[in-house]
């Protein structure tokens, strides 16, 4: 029995690490036709017919098996929780809430094996632990996605509307104007508008289609930027000078939560300076101080 422990261990242990990578491989698997919203995104990810890995496949199978009993404890409020989440991430995979909460699930039984292999080596709380890091962990995973993308919406919003007020300024209406901008470069900022003007195309209005566009980012330069355009429009403001200027606030606001960040981050690094190099400085002195005097540590400590 003693001999099979490190093989068990092992064997757990390499279990953990391939399914925390499946795992983490189901959530990157974006097919960029699967970020668009409601039926435009259904659709499209039905005549997709993208081929998967087979063991994220057969997760997908047993995640479609388990989606309905784990969105059922999840609840409405965490569903819809999780949806927003998803449109802020870009729809990875085009999932639902309702299939990321059978993947939850999925992922969360198959780390059952390895805890049970733990278990058997004579280790319990793996059997409780893995499971409930395979559960959350999808979240985590997705959070940091979602966090991603709309830092890197709110970087690339005041170029977008520097280019996108010269090509208005051309003479191009507002509607072309996005086309051709969007048509121009590649991000999760210009596949938001493709997504907008898709929703145009199919009959929305532009401020709804704008409203839309706002409601699935958490970008608060995002935000203000539609508010602005819309404010604008309300008024009858120049449109030109509108983005200017909606351009130039982005840029200040952008500047200011850099700078709030930065002093977040001040404290945190004054903590591991001072856990770091104090100690390691400690210990050169005392190496050397023990050196110049030719202490004998031995007589110190008892020794003979």
């Amino acid at each position: 029995m003693d001999a099979t422990v490190p093989w068990l261990f092992a064997s757990a242990l390499a279990g953990c690490v391939v399914l925390a990578g499946v795992g983490t491989a189901m959530l990157v698997h974006q097919p960029i036709g699967d970020r668009l919203p409601g039926a435009i995104r259904r659709r499209e990810r039905r005549g997709a017919g993208q081929r998967r890995p087979p063991l994220t496949a057969l997760l997908d199978q047993l995640g479609s098996l388990l989606a309905g009993s784990a969105a059922a404890g999840l609840g409405e409020s965490r569903l819809a929780a999780i949806d927003e989440l998803l449109d802020a991430a870009g729809r990875p995979g085009g999932l639902s809430a309702r299939e990321f909460a059978g993947r939850k699930a999925a992922f969360a039984l198959l780390m059952v094996v390895p805890g049970v292999i733990f278990a058997v080596g004579g280790t319990i709380w793996p059997v409780v632990v893995l499971p409930l890091t395979g559960w959350f962990l999808p979240d985590l995973d997705l959070k940091g996605k979602a966090d991603d993308r709309q830092e890197e919406i709110t970087r690339a919003l005041p170029d977008f509307l520097d280019v996108l007020s010269v090509t208005v300024s051309a003479g191009l209406d507002f509607r072309a104007a996005l086309g051709r901008v969007a048509d121009s470069f590649e991000g999760p900022l210009y596949d938001e508008v493709r997504i907008a003007l898709q929703q145009m195309a199919l009959g929305e209005s532009r401020r709804q289609a704008l409203t839309d566009l706002r409601g699935r980012n958490r970008s608060e330069s995002l935000s203000e930027f539609v508010s602005a355009l819309q404010q604008a429009e309300d008024l009858g403001a120049p449109l030109t000078g509108a983005l200017r200027d909606i351009a130039e606030d982005v840029r200040r606001a952008y500047a200011q939560e850099a700078r709030r960040a930065a002093a977040k981050v001040e404290p945190r690094l004054s903590v591991l300076t001072t856990l770091t190099l104090i100690p390691a400085a400690m210990i050169v002195i005392a190496v050397g101080f023990w050196i110049t005097n030719e202490i004998d540590l031995g007589g110190l400590f008892g020794g003979g």
